[in-house]
C-alpha cells in the first residue's frame, strides 16, 4: 500500500472533481490511499501568499509519491512552491496536463481534438463564422486550442 498525495486547485470545477474522482478511484482499486491538498486560490495576492507559505511547512516526507494537476493551480506563485517541495522528495511524481521537469506527464491531446472539431465544422456544417472561448488566458490548454482554432 502508497501514500500519495494529490495537489489541485479550484475543486469546485466540475473538471478538477472529475480528475480527482479518476484518481482517488484507482488509488482505492489498487489498495493505495491517496490525501488531497485541494489549494483555493484567490484574485488577492495577500491570500495567495499565504497559501503558498502555508505549504513551505507541510512535511512530505511521509509520501511514497506525488501527482499534481498543475494547470488547475492558477497562481504560478503557488504551483511553483508545490513543484519546488515535490522535487526535493525525490519520489516517484506524475503531473497532469502540465511538462514539469523530472516527472511523468499524463496529458490531453487538446491540439488533435480541436484540429478535429474545426475540422468538423468547416467540413460537415459549413460554418463561416466561429467564436472562440477558452478559458484562462495563461492555461496552456487554453492557448493550444486557441491557437490550433
Amino acid at each position: 500500500m502508497y501514500n500519495l498525495a494529490f495537489f489541485l486547485g479550484e475543486l469546485e470545477l466540475d473538471s478538477q472533481r472529475k480528475v480527482l474522482s479518476g484518481a482517488a478511484e484507482a488509488a482505492r482499486a489498487d489498495g493505495n490511499n491517496i490525501v488531497v491538498y485541494a489549494l483555493t486560490l484567490s484574485p488577492d495576492d495577500k491570500y495567495n501568499d499565504g497559501e503558498s507559505a502555508s505549504m513551505l511547512y507541510d512535511d512530505f516526507s511521509s509520501y511514497d509519491g506525488f501527482i499534481i494537476y498543475a494547470e488547475s493551480i492558477y497562481s504560478e506563485k503557488i504551483r511553483n512552491v508545490v513543484m519546488n517541495k515535490i522535487r526535493e522528495q525525490h519520489k516517484p511524481s506524475a503531473s497532469i496536463d502540465f511538462t514539469i521537469d523530472g516527472m511523468i506527464n499524463v496529458s490531453s491531446d487538446n491540439e488533435g481534438a480541436m484540429r478535429i472539431l474545426s475540422r468538423h465544422l468547416l467540413d460537415k456544417h459549413h460554418v463561416k463564422t466561429a467564436n472562440f472561448i477558452g478559458g484562462p488566458e495563461d492555461s496552456v490548454d487554453a492557448v493550444t486550442r486557441k491557437r490550433v482554432f
